[in-house]
Parts: C-alpha cells; sequence; structure tokens
C-alpha cells in the first residue's frame, strides 16, 4: 500500500498498521521460540556429556550450579524482553 492510498482511506491506514503489529508479533514469537530451543538444547547437551563422558565432566557440583543459574537467567531474561516487547507493541495497537 502505498503513502497516498494510506492517507486518503484511514480504514486501510489502520489495517496496514495492524498488519505490521502482526508481522512483528510473528518476529517475537519466532525469536522467543528460537532461544528457549537454544537454552533447552545446552541443558540436554550438558546432561548427555555429563553422563556419558568422564573426560568433559562438569569438575564439580559449583560449576553444574553455575551453569544452571546462568541458564535459568538467560530464561528469566528472554521471557522478560518478550513481555517487555510485547507490551511495546500492544501500547501502540
Amino acid at each position: 500500500m502505498d503513502e497516498q492510498s494510506i492517507r486518503q482511506n484511514s480504514e486501510a491506514c489502520i489495517e496496514f498498521i495492524n498488519s505490521r503489529f502482526d508481522h512483528y508479533k510473528r518476529i517475537l514469537d519466532s525469536e522467543r521460540k528460537t532461544s528457549d530451543d537454544m537454552i533447552e538444547s545446552i541443558r540436554r547437551q550438558t546432561c548427555l556429556v555429563n553422563e556419558t563422558d568422564e573426560q568433559f565432566r562438569l569438575r564439580t557440583e559449583l560449576d553444574r550450579i553455575e551453569l544452571v543459574n546462568q541458564l535459568d537467567y538467560l530464561e528469566q531474561e528472554v521471557d522478560k524482553t518478550y513481555e517487555e516487547n510485547k507490551t511495546c507493541k500492544f501500547n501502540f495497537n
């Protein structure tokens, strides 16, 4: 839709803006899923390595706890950022 037709038709303008917000929401959802999948993959790989390969076993329980804490923190940050961005989207809608 070009600028002139948007200016002439406010309903079309609202429709266009909503379509852009929907596009943005799909991007947010995709980025969140990608982040969640990556964090989960790290968790699974860490468990597998610790169970199967003595050579690469995490050195101490403290290392394992630190890794778990870091992944938990990343999950919280992903959730927080997603919610902030989603809120921003709805405030413009």
